[in-house]
Order: C-alpha cells, then structure tokens, then sequence
C-alpha cells in the first residue's frame, strides 16, 4: 500500500543511490572546471587563479572605402579586452610595460612556439596539402615560471575552410590543450627590478604580415614563421 512505511533495506538503497548521485554531480563539475573556465563579467576562474580583464571598450566603427566599387561602408571594431590581474597582482607586458624583462625557456626550445610546433608536428603532419596557421593568445606566466592561462583560438587553411568538427582537428585541440595545460616546459619568470613579475604573451603562434606559420606537402611540415609578442 502507499501508506506503508518503507522497510529498512529500502531505506539504504535510497541513501546510497542518493550517494551515488552526488558523487557524479562532484565528479561532472570538477571536470567542467578544469575544462571550461568560469567568466563573470571580467572575472575569470581557472585551475584555481582568479584572472581579471580588461573592462570591454565601447564598439566603435571607422569608415572604409572599397577599392573596386568605390563605395564607403562602416567597419565596426571590437576592441580586445587582455587579462590585467592574476590573483590580483598585476600582470605585466612587454611592449606596455618598461623595465620589464620577458620570460625565457630553461630548456632547450628557445621560445614557446617552438616547443608547440615541435610537439604538434606529428598531428600537423597529418592534414591536407597547404598552408596553415594556428593561434594561441593571452598566455599568462606567473611568478614561479608556469603557464597558469591561454587561449586556443584554433588552426586555419589559408585559403579555405577547416571543418572544425572532423576528429583530426579535434585531436589537435585537445592535444594542444593538454600540451599547454599540463606544460613540462619551465620558465625563469619576467623580472622587475630584481623581483619576478606576472606575464603575458599576448600572441604566441599567429598569421602576420601575410606570411603562413607553417606549410604541409605529402605529410611533411615546414615552418615559416613564428610569431610571439
């Protein structure tokens, strides 16, 4: 009957299942953390650091005349909004920041990108013919010399789509999150007037000034340029 209390045992499959239940739920959202950082607003929780950006700037717009038509039409600019704060200590750059010196590799690459292109040229090898170009940004280093943050904007065919939901380029994201994210590579970190400093790289490997990061014929790379700022 409804009414009838349930027996014991009835009771300890209810508690254990309700265990069971929770312990998923700890389990889906620790590996949602580590997967997916939490944003709010321009706060940023990742890995356990709490990054701070930049406030968004207001869209502007400029007026462009096209070369064939003749015709002006608007443009409109978003603005980037880069990582300011780790923790909150400020984050340092190269270009804003004077007296600042970068961080260097201990190891034997002599520069980022050259540790993730070396690293990925076996998963690069295996796409199509042509030229390609792959984007890391707003890699944050820290004071002891890790890698706490990036940004995988992703791979690019020069000249042609990349479909980003085929296995091989999922692959190569998730072997370049796994790559960068569990880092072997060390830093000896930016220094400012004799005491470590936060640092960011605001591109690591980039298309720029028309010229591709790295070319791919019959399953073989070569790399045209590496661009780190």
């Amino acid at each position: 009957m409804l009414t009838r209390k349930s027996s014991f045992a009835a009771k300890n499959k209810m508690l254990v299942c309700l265990q069971l239940v929770l312990i998923c739920i700890l389990c889906f959202s620790k590996n949602s953390f580590s997967q997916k950082p939490e944003r709010q607003g321009n706060i940023l929780k990742y890995n356990g650091n709490i990054i701070e950006f930049a406030k968004p700037k207001p869209q502007s717009s400029i007026e462009e005349k096209d070369s064939v038509t003749g015709k002006t039409h608007t443009q409109k600019i978003n603005w980037a909004d880069p990582p300011i704060k780790l923790n909150g200590e400020k984050i340092y750059e190269y270009v804003y920041s004077k007296n600042v010196s970068k961080p260097t590799i201990t190891g034997n690459d002599k520069s980022l990108c050259n540790y993730v292109m070396r690293n990925m040229e076996t998963e690069f090898a295996k796409l199509k013919n042509g030229e390609y170009f792959l984007v890391i940004s707003n890699v944050i280093i820290n004071t002891k010399g890790s890698i706490v943050y990036f940004e995988n904007d992703g791979i690019f065919h020069v000249g042609a789509e990349i479909d980003k939901t085929q296995k091989l380029v999922k692959e190569i994201d998730a072997k370049l999150y796994n790559l960068l994210n569990n880092s072997e590579i060390s830093f000896q970190p930016a220094m400012l007037n004799g005491s470590p400093v936060n640092y960011l790289i605001s591109n690591t490997v980039g298309y720029t000034n028309g010229e591709t990061t790295f070319r791919v014929k019959d399953h073989k790379v070569k790399w045209y340029r590496i661009e780190e700022q």
